[in-house]
């Protein structure tokens, strides 16, 4: 009598386990699941942000070598003045100056002198 008593208690316990690791393990899938959902959404947000830095970063890059390039003209530019103001003034002017007419300085002075901008590597 106890031993039949007592294999029927084992087999309940039994089929209790057996529910219990089941729903543990429905639990356990479905947390998983919402993680891989939830890592996929996360990546997903990334990629956007990270395409946005770039865009970013490419715009700011882009904006210094510009920045770069007028501050290297414009520091030619000023040489180029310094260089014509600091020429003492005669009276009498030499035979090549006579020759360039004061129009073309003009000119030559608004030229830039870099041919367009470049990039920083």
């Amino acid at each position: 009598g106890d031993s039949v008593a007592l294999l029927a208690q084992l087999k309940a316990s039994k089929h209790e386990l057996s529910k219990l690791a089941r729903k543990q393990k429905e639990a356990a899938d479905s947390i998983a699941r919402r993680l891989d959902k939830e890592m996929a959404e996360l990546q997903t947000k990334l990629g956007a942000v990270e395409a946005a830095q770039s865009t970013k970063l490419s715009d700011v890059h882009q904006d210094l070598a510009n920045t770069y390039w007028q501050l290297t003209k414009l520091r030619a530019d000023l040489s180029r003045v310094g260089l014509l103001s600091s020429k003492p003034s005669a009276p009498r002017l030499q035979p090549c100056a006579a020759a360039v007419p004061p129009t073309a300085i003009a000119e030559a002075a608004d030229r830039p002198t870099a041919e367009e901008p470049f990039e920083l590597g």
